[in-house]
């Protein structure tokens, strides 16, 4: 009674409290779970909106032509490691954890390939010529891009946010968040007739994950699909 969270984070303190209670039955603590009868919160996930082609010109027009002048403290290098930086995520399709420990050994033969800190999941995606180039150009500490590889991922992830949050106000977009560069990655793919299992695996995630996540475009892409097989009806 007392959380105040989301929906979708009561859930999940749930289900570890009731693991917990679960340890202490099967270690003869307990006689029964407490936490079983514990009903569940009611949880409504709203999927993440990717950006459509217009609002990502506007992204990379305003760190070109707005963000020096409107963050004078910044430098060019700064600039060059932002662009970087939303070129990999949206061709990329990774996390912003992911992200912010990208080294050179993981770029190879012109693909991404890394281990998902979240799931542990190996992706491997190609990338286009304009994102390794911008790579190329980013000034690096070490072998890492954008981080020094010291500290924690939560403090670089949340820095990241506020860097990128500056870029998305400036191109008009105020409800923009790293995530919905992964989604437009998703969401391309699926517009263009990809497989889900395909999608998931290049995102690192379960099919079951892409589907609850990704359902309205999943849809989308059906009526593409269905569009595409009446125009052969002659």
């Amino acid at each position: 009674e007392s959380w105040e969270l989301a929906g979708i984070t009561m859930q999940k303190r749930l289900e570890t409290l009731r693991s917990f209670f679960r340890f202490c039955m099967e270690s003869g603590w307990l006689e029964s779970n407490p936490a079983a009868a514990v009903k569940g919160p009611k949880v409504s996930q709203v999927p993440t909106v990717p950006f459509d082609d217009d609002q990502v010109k506007n992204i990379f027009a305003a760190l070109e032509d707005k963000y020096l002048a409107s963050h004078p403290m910044s430098t060019e290098g700064t600039k060059k490691r932002l662009k970087a930086f939303l070129l990999v995520m949206l061709h990329g399709g990774i996390r912003i954890s992911d992200a912010v420990f990208l080294t050179r050994n993981r770029i190879e033969r012109e693909r991404l390939f890394l281990r998902s800190m979240k799931t542990g999941v190996a992706v491997r995606v190609p990338l286009p010529d304009e994102c390794l180039q911008a790579l190329a150009d980013c000034p690096m500490d070490g072998e890492f891009y954008f981080s020094t590889g010291r500290g924690k991922a939560k403090t670089w992830t949340t820095e990241w946010e506020e860097r990128l949050k500056k870029v998305f106000v400036l191109a008009g977009i105020p409800d923009g968040h790293s995530h919905r560069l992964r989604t437009t990655f998703a969401v391309r793919l699926l517009l263009k007739g990809t497989p889900i299992e395909v999608v998931a695996a290049l995102l690192g995630n379960t099919v079951a994950v892409c589907q609850r996540h990704y359902h309205p475009w999943i849809e989308a892409r059906q009526s593409h699909l269905e569009a595409a097989v009446r125009a052969t009806w002659g």
